[in-house]
């Protein structure tokens, strides 16, 4: 009876040592496993913040064209302003105040125009800018699901 006793705690033991070897390997895998998650959820994410990061940055350029075209236009017309008044005062002759008018009209028409076009013009560039970075992000991303 000791001895079926003596077998069976023996064969208890080898089966918890077997165990606990198997529980440790299993516990080594999944450590490696988490840490390849980790590396690919980290280049996922990098490639995400880079996305990001480049849409702020096209925003920002388009704002501060924007902003800068605006900033000019501003500037532009009080200059024009400036000049079209002091030649309203300091001309004597009706004609010459006559033609600084239509001259007047006439700039003021063209820079409208220009100003107007060069918002247009922005706006048209970013949004081929976005169609490029959109055919960019799928062939980057056909590119990765071949690799």
């Amino acid at each position: 009876m000791l001895w079926i006793l003596l077998t069976g705690t023996a064969a208890t033991a080898l089966l918890l040592g077997l165990a606990w070897r198997r529980a440790s390997h299993i516990s080594e895998q999944f450590k490696r496993l988490e840490a390849t998650l980790a590396r690919v959820e980290s280049v996922e994410r990098k490639r995400e913040f880079e996305r990001i990061e480049a849409d702020n940055r096209r925003l920002m350029l388009q704002d501060s064209v924007d902003g800068g075209t605006a900033a000019i236009a501003v500037l532009h017309r009080m200059l024009s302003d400036t000049t079209f008044q002091a030649i309203d005062r300091l001309s004597g002759d009706d004609q010459i105040r006559e033609n600084s008018l239509r001259a007047r009209e006439i700039h003021d028409d063209v820079s409208t125009r220009v100003y107007r076009s060069i918002r247009v013009a922005n706006r048209q560039i970013h949004s081929l800018a976005d169609v490029i970075i959109r055919l960019n992000r799928r062939r980057q991303k056909n590119n990765g699901d071949k690799d």
